[in-house]
């Protein structure tokens, strides 16, 4: 868990403090969410998009629709896919990410 950060901290708040732009951005600000303020070790797919969709500042429909190519796109950067459907950041992005919405706090 974060520790100079409200661990109540909602998707939205995260994608403020990332200022996320598009859907990608999305998907890494909730996949924080989910390790960082869930403390999840990995995430679905489905934990994932549902995370998404509690951005309602957000996500929008076609952000959901384009999710496959958003975690093909991230996992050659800041994703690691651990099998079939499970994820989990890249340990220098969840670090990263932590530091970043810290500051921001």
């Amino acid at each position: 868990m974060l520790e100079h950060t409200n661990p109540q901290l909602h998707v939205n708040s995260i994608s403020d403090r990332l200022s996320v732009k598009s859907g990608p951005d999305l998907v890494i600000a909730a996949a924080a969410y989910l390790q960082i303020v869930e403390g999840k070790q990995s995430f679905t797919r489905r934990e994932l998009l549902d995370a998404m969709k509690s951005a309602t500042s957000y996500y929008n429909q076609n952000i959901g629709s384009n999710l496959s190519a958003a975690l093909k796109t991230l996992c050659a950067s800041r994703l690691n896919q651990l099998n079939n459907g499970t994820y989990a950041l890249k340990s220098h992005e969840l670090s990263a990410l932590m530091v970043q919405i810290a500051e921001r706090g």
